[in-house]
């Protein structure tokens, strides 16, 4: 086919002043551009088009292909004008996965060239569709592949047909491929009706950087909202005893929850008419050993971790629950606690958002991770863990001895010791009562010189 001449012309006082064009049965076809470097790319393609008789989306997915493939563009578009190829890269069944479609382009544009084989790779028989099917496989990104089936036709209307198949069970299926080629970037969202509910979550540099900003008493409640995916409007109000750390069961009363029905959440994933059983990972029981659950207000200790990793909302917590779950598992058994409409939405959402390396990591943030690093930056002290005596004996040292010689006693800190006698009922003694008690030993008394200065006190007392 014969080149038809291409012009390139400024047209001033235009967004677009550069115009390309050609004039076909006596019709200018025009195309304008920002810059004149674009213009003269897009004359390049033009005369490619117009002499192999392509249209410009089939060339650019020939280009992508090459480009992909490692191969002379030249070269893949006098194979795709042979072809003959329709819908830009080639009319293949809707079932067949991306390796199929790829050897069967290659075999449909080589035609009589299919046993041609390619330098540089080992053994003879190589043929060229199944080193390029290879090469696509092994190389492309989700973000290039989107172009290609970008075009196929949603089929809604014949859904459940013989012989019919959707664009959403088809991204579906690539996405599953993608996910067992081991593909690393995120996948792009395919379907327009998803464009706006782009999923958030948490990386695991922040998840870490959340568990060393909590205090300790606040960790274990982090971990049941990242790694169990419960509300965080939930977690104020669970009772403590809804978690059993030793059966390893969360109950998630109906009353509490969003769908208004019971929750059981354990190891083993049973589904019931009425109660819903899914399954929880190692580590969330690793962190409630180590910090047992504490119901605290989230909105404040939201407000507090926002300073560790920025601006955050609350879902983050959720999303990425799922997000990491179906990465590493394939599936989302904390639907109905998402409250999404059903396991199909949910799927759309989280698939393919992260990989599998980076869920591995995820579920290694364990206890253990983060006392490590807080060992190497010196923020936590080798404490033993606190010995307490009986509470006959603790009421009778809180009552002679004052808290900060007990601190120094029981190595912990001053709060710790009104803590706990807060929990066992223990009165605090008043400041006059410790004045007395100097005045009576001229010191500052020890448990010993407490129980003598007593009753010499009381005499005293009395006397006068």
């Amino acid at each position: 086919m014969k080149t038809k001449k291409i012009s390139i012309t400024k047209k001033p006082n235009r967004v677009s002043p550069w115009q390309v064009g050609y004039y076909e049965n006596k019709k200018l076809v025009p195309k304008f551009f920002r810059t004149r470097e674009e213009a003269v790319s897009y004359k390049k393609d033009l005369e490619k088009i117009l002499h192999l008789g392509l249209t410009y989306e089939q060339l650019q997915k020939i280009s992508q292909l090459a480009h992909i493939a490692n191969l002379p563009a030249d070269v893949l578009c006098e194979w795709g004008a042979k072809a003959q190829i329709e819908s830009g890269l080639v009319n293949v069944p809707r079932t067949c996965t991306f390796r199929e479609a790829a050897e069967m382009f290659v075999a449909r544009a080589t035609k009589k060239c299919r046993s041609t084989t390619v330098k540089g790779y080992k053994g003879k028989n190589a043929t060229l569709n199944r080193v390029f099917g290879d090469r696509i496989a092994a190389t492309i990104s989700e973000h290039e592949f989107a172009q290609f089936i970008e075009k196929i036709p949603d089929r809604r209307k014949n859904v459940g047909k013989a012989g019919s198949y959707c664009r959403n069970s088809y991204v579906t299926q690539i996405r599953m491929i993608y996910r067992l080629l081991g593909v690393t970037k995120p996948f792009p969202n395919l379907i327009k009706e998803n464009t706006s509910s782009q999923v958030r979550f948490l990386t695991c540099e922040h998840v870490r950087t959340l568990f060393l900003t909590a205090k300790p008493h606040e960790r274990g409640l982090l971990a049941l909202a990242i790694f169990a995916a419960i509300r965080p409007s939930l977690l104020s109000v669970l009772p403590t005893d809804c978690v059993d750390v030793d059966a390893r069961i969360i109950r998630l009363p109906h009353y509490l929850s969003k769908d208004k029905k019971d929750h059981i959440l354990e190891g083993e994933a049973v589904i019931n008419d009425r109660i819903k059983v899914y399954g929880l990972p190692e580590v969330l029981w690793a962190w409630l050993n180590a910090y047992p659950f504490n119901p605290r207000n989230w909105t404040y200790l939201c407000r507090r971790l926002r300073r560790g990793i920025g601006h955050w909302v609350q879902d983050y917590t959720r999303h990425t629950a799922a997000t990491y779950y179906h990465a590493i598992y394939g599936k989302i058994p904390t639907a109905n606690l998402l409250t999404h409409e059903g396991l199909n939405l949910v799927f759309k959402h989280y698939v393919g958002v992260t990989t599998r390396a980076a869920a591995a990591e995820f579920y290694a943030i364990t206890p253990e991770s983060i006392h490590a690093i807080e060992d190497k930056q010196g923020r936590r002290p080798n404490r033993q863990p606190v010995v307490w005596p009986s509470e006959e004996q603790l009421r009778q040292l809180v009552a002679t001895t004052p808290t900060s010689v007990l601190a120094k006693k029981f190595g912990c800190s001053d709060t710790l010791i009104a803590k706990k006698c807060r929990k066992l009922g223990i009165p605090k003694p008043g400041r006059g009562h410790w004045q007395k008690l100097r005045f009576a030993s001229g010191t500052t008394p020890d448990a010993s010189v407490c129980q003598l200065a007593e009753p010499q006190l009381k005499s005293s007392v009395t006397a006068a």
